[in-house]
C-alpha cells in the first residue's frame, strides 16, 4: 500500500492506494483559522495522527507522496 499526501491552504487529505493506484481509504481535514496561524506545525500534527491511524488499522505502507502548492504556504 502507498499514502498519498495532499497539503493545501484549506485542507489536508491523505489518501491509502493499492499497487493499481486504487484509493482504498481516504482522510481529511480542514484547516481552522487558528490552525492557519502556525500552518506547519498544523500539517505536523494532522499527518502524524493520520498516519498512526493508518498504521493502526493495519495497512503496511511501501512509499508516501506529498503534494503541496507553491507560493507563500512554504518557507
Amino acid at each position: 500500500m502507498n499514502i498519498g499526501i495532499d497539503i493545501g491552504g484549506s485542507h489536508l487529505a491523505i489518501g491509502v492506494v493499492d499497487d493499481k493506484y486504487e484509493k482504498i481509504l481516504k482522510k481529511e481535514h480542514n484547516w481552522t483559522q487558528e490552525e492557519k496561524v502556525d500552518l506547519s506545525q498544523s500539517i505536523q500534527i494532522y499527518v502524524k495522527k493520520f498516519i498512526k491511524e493508518i498504521i493502526e488499522e493495519n495497512y503496511s505502507i511501501e512509499k508516501i507522496g506529498i503534494g503541496f502548492p507553491a507560493g507563500n504556504i512554504i518557507d
